[in-house]
């Protein structure tokens, strides 16, 4: 707040007629006609609001009151409390903020981390969908075209075709196996 009795020089006991010469003399020197530095117009213009207000009688007693609010101890502190409440809470919403963002991170990461989790077993997944139709194909292959030659094919001596019997047996056994390890066994693990 500014103290316009300290603009003038002057006390807040000071009479109209003091607070009239002390204005008169300082605007002597300050004018911007008569002085040159560059902060004199600034000046000027500061001590005739303060010659405005103490010249008023009405204006000075408010000013006065001002001060005497403003000086006051109980004033200062609870002003100075009032700040540390407000520097308090400015710290607060700064962590709070800046958990936030360490959160978001955190989830930012997490999710890119499943994602390249998930991208991995999809792979995964389509190359052993791949291996098990391969490996479906050559165990159909292996069941059925040895009974296909069989049954085919009359001149096929009677050894050999038992031979060609027993690599189907042993192909549908493989089958069986491949199907129920693959399909069923691997449902469980899920």
């Amino acid at each position: 707040m500014v103290n316009y009795f300290h603009i003038l020089g002057l006390t807040t006991e000071a009479t109209a007629s003091d607070i009239r010469a002390a204005y008169r003399n300082l605007a002597k020197q300050l004018h911007p006609d008569v002085n040159a530095h560059e902060d004199a117009k600034s000046q000027f213009i500061l001590l005739q609001e303060a010659y405005q207000v103490l010249s008023d009688p009405a204006k000075k007693a408010t000013h006065i009151q001002r001060l005497r609010y403003h000086h006051h101890p109980q004033t200062a502190a609870y002003q100075q409390a009032a700040r540390e409440r407000v520097y308090e809470e400015w710290v607060r919403n700064q962590h709070r903020e800046e958990l936030k963002r360490k959160v978001a991170e955190m989830r930012r990461k997490q999710r890119e981390e499943e994602e390249s989790r998930n991208l991995i077993w999809y792979s995964f997944a389509a190359f052993k969908v791949f291996l098990y139709i391969l490996a479906g194909i050559a165990l159909c292959i292996m069941t059925f075209v040895p009974i296909a030659l069989y049954f085919n094919n009359p001149e096929v001596k009677h050894e050999s075709g038992i031979k060609l019997i027993l690599a189907s047996i042993m192909g549908a056994t493989f089958l069986g196996y491949f199907v129920y390890s693959s399909f069923i066994v691997g449902r469980r693990r899920n």
